[in-house]
Order: C-alpha cells, then sequence, then structure tokens
C-alpha cells in the first residue's frame, strides 16, 4: 500500500493552514478598497514630508559643520522638493497603470 502523501501543513487529514500566503496576498490584491488606497496615499504624503524635511535638516546640518551660510539647507531642501515631487509623480503614475 503506497504511503498518502499529505501537505506540510496537514494533521490527521485536516489541514491546519488551509489557505498559502500567496492565496491570501492575491485575495486582499482584489480587495483593495478606497480605505485601503486612502491610507497608501498617506505613506506618500508622509514620505514626501521626509523628503523635503530630510533635505533641509542634512543641509542644514552640512552648513552647520562647514560654517556656511544657509547655502546647504537651501540646496537641501530643494533637492527634497524635487525628490518628493518625483516620488508622488511615480506614486501617481503607477495608480493609473494599475486601474
Amino acid at each position: 500500500m503506497a504511503a498518502e502523501r499529505r501537505r506540510p501543513g496537514s494533521v490527521g487529514g485536516e489541514e491546519r493552514f488551509p489557505r498559502g500566503l500567496g492565496e491570501i496576498m492575491q485575495s486582499e490584491e482584489k480587495n483593495k478598497g478606497p480605505d485601503f488606497k486612502a491610507l497608501g496615499w498617506f505613506g506618500v504624503v508622509w514620505a514626501a514630508v521626509g523628503a523635503i524635511v530630510g533635505g533641509g535638516l542634512l543641509g542644514w546640518a552640512l552648513d552647520g559643520w562647514l560654517g556656511t551660510l544657509p547655502v546647504f539647507m537651501i540646496a537641501g531642501f530643494v533637492i527634497g522638493v524635487a525628490a518628493a515631487f518625483w516620488y508622488v509623480y511615480k506614486m501617481v503614475m503607477k495608480s493609473i497603470e494599475d486601474e
């Protein structure tokens, strides 16, 4: 008599883990409602704010270390704004492609 092959998550004929991670991820992908998308955009906003503030703080620290006028702070702020716009643009384009 050939031995019955069981899945790794099965115990005594019943499965402890009826669905795999891939199945769960696929079902969650299908159920992305407006609330889930709003949370995603909230993350985009925080990333944009972080880029702007981070650029300004790095420039401020560099100005303090070099003893210069707020040249690097302004440059860091401008680079942070550019990075934030680029990130938001990429996320908007990805959102449009997904729909």
